[in-house]
């Protein structure tokens, strides 16, 4: 339990690191970071070479004074960008969340190098009326093999992200996830000839999603848009009519967007 506290603290100094160096206009030395912030030198000297390894922070070889690095200008424009075009295909989303009544899904490709595909929630448009809540919620990071949107991506997306993950362990979430590479090729060829997928319990037991990838003029993959919500009255639904509107409405993404 101390560790896990000692490790909260850690992670809430390094975002004061961030935050000081930014409003002190974007650099400054060591020790006027320590002043301000009232912790030994010693302490924000280890959060700066970890920030700096991972490109948060890095160190002006002349001054020595440490600035805000590349990887916050990389996220910041991944923010602006998602949110630009959230708002562009947001109208496409409420359709089909009017004409279904179920929670849908707006997610993009997220992926780390050395990682299984993941994938993140950039929209979540659900019915106010209803009582039971969808997760997960908007800007949640999930792995791709286990769910119907990921499964698309994987199907659908750059085949070497596929690739260079082949022969990690696909972790699973329920009796019902995909584990093996060979079930996982095997579903993503069916996906890539129906052209959607779907997914019952795979990453929570009694959840439901079907998913079809939206895709530019020039074919790559854009955005992947999503009808999930409880089993039960998912897949009481008449499912090639959710196919249909959910392939309609990423036709006219494309033309919309591209």
């Amino acid at each position: 339990m101390e560790k896990s506290k000692e490790s909260v603290s850690s992670v809430d100094r390094a975002v004061d690191v961030i935050e000081y160096i930014y409003q002190a206009g974007g650099k400054c030395p060591l020790g006027e970071i320590a002043k301000g912030l009232q912790v030994s030198k010693s302490s924000v000297h280890r959060l700066l070479q970890t920030l700096k390894q991972r490109n948060f922070i890095y160190q002006d070889e002349k001054s020595g004074h440490y600035g805000l690095g590349t990887r916050l200008f990389v996220l910041g424009r991944m923010v602006g960008d998602n949110m630009a075009f959230l708002n562009t295909v947001k109208p496409y989303a409420d359709r089909l969340n009017a004409r279904f009544g179920e929670c849908v899904h707006i997610t993009v490709p997220y992926h780390v190098a050395g990682e299984l595909p993941r994938q993140l929630l950039i929209g979540k448009i659900q019915n106010p009326a209803g009582v039971l809540r969808v997760s997960p919620d908007v800007g949640a990071i999930t792995y791709c093999h286990a769910s119907a949107s990921g499964k698309c991506m994987l199907a659908f997306g750059k085949p070497e992200l596929l690739e260079h993950a082949r022969g990690m362990a696909l972790i699973g979430f329920t009796e019902r996830t995909i584990t093996s590479w060979d079930a996982l090729d095997h579903q993503l060829a069916e996906i890539r000839a129906q052209g959607y997928a779907t997914e019952d319990g795979e990453t929570e037991n009694g959840l439901s999603c079907t998913a079809v990838p939206v895709l530019n003029r020039a074919g790559e993959l854009c955005v992947v848009i999503s009808i999930s919500g409880p089993t039960s009255r998912i897949r009481a639904l008449d499912q090639r009519e959710i196919v249909e509107a959910l392939k309609s409405v990423a036709l006219d993404m494309k033309n919309g967007i591209s």
